[in-house]
């Protein structure tokens, strides 16, 4: 019988296993409603841009709603209270993982697969997202910017879980939906990359080249796992 080639899956994490885009957009209103209500001083409209800009400069940043306040003048530690509280409730509530992944992991693992995480957020923040959906235990290795202090297309992260994996390149894939970080990263490193279609929304096309696979859907890694496995 012949031993299976690919031994371990890499996955990001941010719209990948999880939309992470519709919770926080959705915080991100909340929380202004919630300063307003606490007597933020700004058109909703106008306000909801900046802040929303503010996010886009720092995605992971933990001071993002103060920066938002003291920019426009208005900080005052009862709206910023306001807003995290209100930011932080609504996210939790609709963070959710994507359509079949619970499944397609648990089968994954029952093949006897090691998975790992190999993404740009922080440590405390990718275990939090991660217990929140319900998936921690499914992860033998989790690589955050906080283990290499590089983000991917950077070689760092990935052969930092390889590392720990205790395997090669080849006998892994990594799936992911950013193309300039996720898609490059895992080429230029010389691993199978796959492409998370359904989760791309950060792309710029500026990078040209092609990931190994392309996914419409969560469920169907497993026939990629199964296809390159049979070319082994």
């Amino acid at each position: 019988m012949t031993e299976n080639k690919i031994k371990a899956v890499l996955f990001d994490l941010d719209m990948t296993l999880l939309d992470l885009f519709t919770p926080k957009d959705e915080a991100i209103k909340a929380a202004l409603n919630a300063m307003m209500d606490a007597g933020l001083d700004m058109g909703k409209e106008e306000a909801f841009d900046k802040l929303k800009q503010e996010y886009y400069k720092d995605f992971e940043g933990p001071l993002v709603i103060s920066n938002f306040l003291r920019n426009i003048n208005q900080y005052h530690p009862k709206i910023l209270a306001a807003a995290i509280n209100s930011y932080r409730t609504t996210k939790a509530e609709l963070l959710k993982p994507y359509p079949e992944v619970i499944d397609t992991l648990t089968k994954l693992k029952a093949k006897g697969l090691k998975l790992a995480i190999v993404t740009d957020a922080p440590i405390l923040k990718a275990y939090r997202r991660l217990d929140s959906v319900g998936v921690t235990e499914f992860f033998d290795v989790v690589v955050t910017t906080t283990d290499t202090g590089k983000k991917k297309p950077s070689p760092e992260p990935f052969n930092e879980a390889l590392k720990r994996l205790n395997l090669t390149k080849e006998e892994a894939v990594h799936v992911g939906d950013w193309p300039e970080r996720d898609i490059k990263g895992a080429n230029e490193l010389g691993m199978l990359s796959v492409h998370a279609k359904y989760g791309d929304i950060f792309s710029d096309s500026s990078y040209k080249g092609k990931a190994d696979y392309e996914l419409d859907s969560f469920s169907e890694l497993l026939g990629v796992v199964h296809t390159i496995n049979q070319k082994a």
